[in-house]
């Protein structure tokens, strides 16, 4: 059973899908609805839209990807599954690491995303969507030694039904996952909630599925004026297609914002299977 569009240098299933082929499923599968709703494609959009410059911004992103690399209790394995892969900071951070792999599953929502994140005959990237359930049901994802994800299921429109299908998958999962702390003085002045899901809510919804183990960071990144600080919220992916603000209300954030940093909350957590 083909649930996720694969293409990459080697394919799938003897077939070799090329980017091309992936769009034109994508888009069909965009246009029929299939368990696209509003917020998924928001985020395709917004992440595909500046995917080219997404390297430049994603500083934290790559930071989070580097410790849950750390976090790996081997060097080597034979299958691992990034879900929600971006433009392959999770991968690099492998690398640097010195952890080898047999095969490399890069899954991400945006086609653009895909095509920048690094190739190799050991990589296989598919289009591969967090709020639709069928996405799990992939035999590939049964045969992974072990599941990674970072900095991107924040954005899960239910963080249940997404943890309840990877922890059917019976492997160990390792992920990253900005709280609603990111971003804390920003919508306290602008009188807005976070979109994204705070770490108490994440940590009780991982212990539904997994034993964990998790710790909780926090980073302060710093700007030298606000057109700086709102490029980098809008191109850095963090907002997630998120448009909490209409221009006139982002005009005078921008200019009562006073404070020359942005704040990151995120956990870091190692999930087992329940025995």
């Amino acid at each position: 059973m083909l649930v996720i569009h694969w293409y990459g240098q080697i394919g799938y299933n003897g077939k070799n899908y090329s980017q091309n082929d992936v769009k034109r499923n994508f888009a069909i599968k965009k246009a029929l609805g299939m368990g696209m709703t509003k917020s998924t494609l928001a985020i395709s959009r917004e992440f595909s839209r500046f995917a080219k410059q997404y390297s430049r911004y994603n500083i934290v992103q790559t930071k989070l990807a580097s410790l849950l690399a750390q976090r790996l209790p081997q060097k080597k394995y034979h299958k691992i599954a990034d879900i929600g892969c971006g433009s392959g900071a999770i991968y690099e951070a492998l690398k640097n690491d010195n952890i080898v792999f047999d095969s490399f599953y890069a899954l991400d929502i945006s086609p653009e995303m895909l095509k920048l994140h690094p190739d190799s005959t050991t990589v296989h990237k598919g289009i591969f969507d967090f709020n639709d359930m069928s996405c799990f049901l992939d035999p590939v994802l049964k045969d992974c030694d072990i599941i990674l994800s970072s900095s991107s299921l924040q954005w899960c429109e239910d963080l249940d039904s997404t943890l309840r299908a990877i922890a059917n998958l019976h492997k160990s999962f390792y992920a990253t996952l900005f709280t609603s702390g990111t971003f804390r003085s920003l919508h306290a002045i602008a009188q807005i909630q976070s979109p994204i899901y705070s770490q108490q809510e994440v940590i009780e919804r991982f212990r539904n599925y997994f034993e964990i183990t998790f710790e909780v960071l926090e980073h302060k990144l710093y700007f030298e004026n606000n057109e700086d600080l709102f490029r980098y919220i809008k191109r850095s992916g963090v907002s997630g297609g998120q448009n909490l603000l209409s221009v006139t209300q982002m005009r005078q954030l921008l200019r009562e914002y006073r404070l020359d940093y942005l704040e990151f909350e995120a956990v870091v957590i190692v999930a087992n299977p329940l025995v």
